[in-house]
């Protein structure tokens, strides 16, 4: 019989710009949980409502980067992490708004906020609360 016990895997989730569709697929996998809950603890992640990052093994991220504040999150998550795996379309390729090819940011913005209907005289937001957006949606595969 084996009695040395096994040092569990310590696993930090976090989520970008996206769906927040691979974080539910990994509930998804329902009572299967239970038992990778033997092998894994989790550190900060919404499926444990944990909001403060330890060191961790690995660290699985979901979405893509389209601000400022994904991108500090990203860095900040990545520094706490032995090994980071990327996962989902939005992560890998920047999804659907990363393989766009859309038009410049100010044109966006400027078609947003002051030419779409029922927006007369509209402003583009610049609270300094609200995270600059990034020029394109990157993937987190580049960082």
């Amino acid at each position: 019989m084996d009695t040395a016990v096994r040092k569990k895997v310590r696993v930090a989730t976090t989520s970008l710009a996206g769906c927040f569709g691979c974080h539910m697929s990994l509930l998804d996998i329902d009572e299967r949980l239970f038992d990778l809950l033997e092998l894994i603890e989790f550190d900060r992640t919404p499926l444990t409502d944990i909001k403060v990052l330890g060191k961790c093994d690995v660290g699985i991220i979901e979405g893509g980067l389209c601000n400022a504040e994904n991108v500090h999150v990203l860095r900040e998550f990545r520094s706490q992490c032995n090994i980071l795996i990327a996962i989902g379309a939005c992560a890998i390729n920047g999804g659907p708004a990363g393989t766009a090819q859309s038009p410049e940011l100010p044109l966006i913005l400027e078609e947003v906020y002051h030419s779409s209907v029922g927006l007369a005289n509209g402003l583009i937001p610049n609270d300094p609360e609200l995270p600059l957006p990034l020029a394109r949606c990157a993937r987190c595969m580049r960082w």
